[in-house]
């Protein structure tokens, strides 16, 4: 539903009063506006909207409750709300929430944009579970309302410095609120481009790209703050582990707090071990999560290996759910280098840790459920893990606690492996990096 507020300062007082509901009542509902004493005018209550597009805000019920309405043509402001009445607390409501409430259960999320137009554009695209914020901030209680229509929300903020404040503004915002299975992702359009005019010049699959793309929240606080600090000396690593721990903290949940910062305390240390083989350069890996993977071709072996391990421990956790509480810090700590793969990991973490009452079923449903059947069908596809019997839903407990260590021991013998080859001796090598290359040595071996 859309309308438009005529130009002049008493239409809709005229209109009102003709069907019987007086100046007190429109001034209390925000649709006049009562000037105060001291102003230049005849002192009589006006038309708050005056030539502007209207759009109807309404409550979960779909009840309307106010307006919005943009300009008509050239003026200011752009954009303008009713103001806060009985009926209307902008801070608790969202646009589009009542047309979005069905489609974002049956989706299993809903997703934020900035705007009115950015909805109505969505919706007609087929995007039906997409609501946005009245002109500011998200809040706590829209936080709210989001986390009860899905547990992970996604936000889509334009890439624009505002759209980058606003979404930093949310992450923030939202940590005290985090608990088990209930998080934020984060995404945006290409530069330039709003989901309005993504849709008209992509279709709709371009934007299901961008939601597709969403990274959680913690990516975000890295990205966030290591972009201002910077990895590249000890000091600056220092501060942003201090950044990031001082983030994590707001987290109330204290095991979604113990995660945030054993992640964080991870990607630091990787930071600091790999320096410059990050930048790349002669001679250096380039960063892929896990180990640094030589930009030359190598042996094949070492890819499969570390990929063989890392497929492995998710298995394990997808058929042995129960398995999950041994090494649940184990399995939250580690990070891999393939992106579909380490989704699959943070979402069993997520789920595992706020209900452990999953069977290896109900878990690949769920799994499923948050767009997940493609990583999982990938997983299930591969000739290793099928002739995998030690850890397959018969392995007795020895096998997989076996074959759990064994992965673990691979993926910390490819990451030594990495360093050694990454870290060439000086031409004249002092005592201090001989006994380091041989404890690295001795390490990679299994004799240290």
């Amino acid at each position: 539903r859309l309308g438009f507020a005529p130009p002049g300062y008493g239409a809709l007082k005229g209109e009102l009063a003709r069907a019987g509901i007086s100046e007190d009542q429109m001034v209390e509902a925000g649709l006049l506006i009562r000037p105060h004493k001291g102003e230049e005018s005849d002192k009589k209550p006006y038309d708050r909207f005056r030539r502007r597009i209207m759009f109807p805000i309404t409550d979960p019920r779909g009840r309307v409750i106010a307006f919005g309405g943009r300009i008509f043509g050239d003026g200011e402001p752009k954009y303008l709300n009713s103001p806060e009445t009985p009926l209307f607390h902008k801070g608790r409501v969202l646009y589009g929430q009542a047309q979005a409430s069905a489609a974002a259960r049956q989706a299993g999320t809903v997703v934020v944009v900035e705007g009115y137009m950015d909805v109505i554009a969505l919706h007609q695209a087929g995007f039906k579970h997409v609501v946005a914020p009245l002109g500011t901030a998200l809040t706590e209680d829209q936080l709210a309302v989001l986390w009860r229509l899905a547990a992970e929300p996604i936000l889509c903020f334009d890439g624009d410095n505002a759209g980058r404040r606003a979404a930093a503004h949310a992450a923030e915002r939202a940590l005290p609120g985090l608990k088990p299975g209930r998080g934020l992702r984060f995404t945006s359009p290409p530069a330039g481009e709003d989901p309005d005019s993504l849709i008209a010049g992509g279709g709709p699959d371009a934007f299901a790209r961008v939601i597709a793309g969403a990274e959680p929240l913690s990516e975000v606080l890295w990205r966030m703050e290591a972009g201002t600090l910077g990895t590249g000396t000890p000091e600056a690593r220092s501060a942003l582990q201090k950044r990031l721990e001082d983030h994590a903290r707001r987290i109330i949940d204290p095991t979604v707090r113990s995660h945030f910062i054993n992640t964080f305390k991870d990607r630091v240390w990787n930071a600091a071990r790999n320096g410059d083989k990050a930048k790349g350069g002669p001679g250096r890996g380039r960063r892929t999560g896990t180990a640094v993977v030589q930009d030359r071709a190598g042996p094949a072996y070492r890819v499969d290996s570390l990929r063989d391990a890392q497929q492995t421990l998710v298995a394990i956790i997808i058929n042995h759910p129960d398995f999950f509480q041994g090494v649940e810090e184990q399995f939250g700590s580690i990070g891999f280098d393939s992106p579909p793969l380490d989704f699959l990991r943070q979402e069993l973490v997520s789920l595992l840790s706020g209900d452990p009452g999953f069977d290896t079923e109900t878990l690949k449903e769920a799994l499923r459920e948050r767009g997940l059947s493609e990583p999982l069908e990938a997983l299930y596809s591969d000739a290793m893990l099928r002739r995998h019997r030690r850890i397959g839903p018969g392995a007795g407990n020895d096998d997989i606690l076996e074959t759990w260590n064994e992965s673990l021991e691979k993926l910390r013998r490819t990451a030594l492996r990495a360093e050694l080859e990454g870290e060439a001796l000086p031409e004249a090598p002092t005592d201090e990096d001989l006994r380091r290359r041989m404890a690295l040595k001795r390490a990679e071996l299994g004799d240290g």
